[in-house]
């Protein structure tokens, strides 16, 4: 388990009781050392990235068990204190957690863009040919991820061929958005296409060269990042699906 750079920072200023608190909260797990001076393998007790006891174990599951009893006499320590705050704080260690998770469904994010800023360029629309990926999965992409379809502008038929089409095509674009109050958080992502053993309880083969992209759109990043995972999970799903299919 991996502490960012924030909690990292914080815990070399929090006091004892502090420390207890971030603990607490686990999960309680195990990591494996290595003693140079035996050349044995041990396993220590861990809570939430940080050393429980400098105790090392012969077994993973006597690491556990101290590891959970730690949490557990902590909350008779820290009961009386009042909670952490850990979003003001930074410390609540969302973004070490993507790392499991986008590791866990091969998913990789390619480029963020926060339409609320789009009203900051709406008087400027030179400045959307930087945006060209993302302006013709909205525009024109045949098969849009549904996220997506919500910024599609309802009168794209409605191009005067005489007046410069980029420039139109912002400006409804901008109208769209500003009408229908859409100012969250687009992602361009990927996965990567699986190729299955014939049995594919024996898992897959993959490489980041060839992939499968969309752009998603939600409100809040954290939401479209839940939707890109579920898009990940579709795309994986679908080449399970096609073992014995082929010819």
């Amino acid at each position: 388990m991996n502490l960012t750079n924030t909690q990292k920072q914080w815990l070399e200023k929090a006091d004892s009781d502090q420390m207890k608190q971030f603990a607490a909260k686990g999960p309680a797990h195990v990591n494996q050392v290595f003693n140079t001076g035996t050349h044995k393998v041990g396993f220590v007790a861990m809570l939430r990235g940080l050393r429980g006891d400098p105790k090392a174990f012969e077994t993973a599951a006597e690491a556990l068990e101290c590891a959970n009893g730690m949490m557990e006499g902590f909350d008779g320590d820290i009961g009386h204190l009042p909670p952490l705050d850990e979003v003001a704080l930074g410390i609540d260690g969302k973004n070490a957690g993507y790392v499991e998770l986008f590791d866990e469904h091969s998913l990789e994010i390619g480029e963020v863009i926060h339409l609320a800023s789009f009203a900051v360029i709406s008087q400027h629309t030179s400045r959307f040919n930087d945006y060209d990926s993302f302006m013709d999965a909205v525009l024109f992409d045949d098969k849009p991820h549904d996220s997506i379809e919500l910024l599609r502008p309802e009168y794209l038929d409605e191009i005067d061929e005489d007046v410069n089409e980029d420039e139109q095509y912002s400006e409804m674009f901008c109208d769209h958005i500003n009408r229908h109050g859409y100012y969250g958080f687009a992602l361009y992502v990927k996965t990567p296409q699986r190729t299955y053993r014939d049995n594919p309880d024996d898992g897959y083969s993959f490489s980041f060269g060839i992939c499968y992209a969309t752009w998603v759109y939600a409100e809040t990043y954290e939401q479209a990042v839940n939707l890109a995972v579920e898009w990940a999970k579709e795309r994986a799903e679908h080449d399970k699906s096609k073992v014995g299919q082929e010819a």
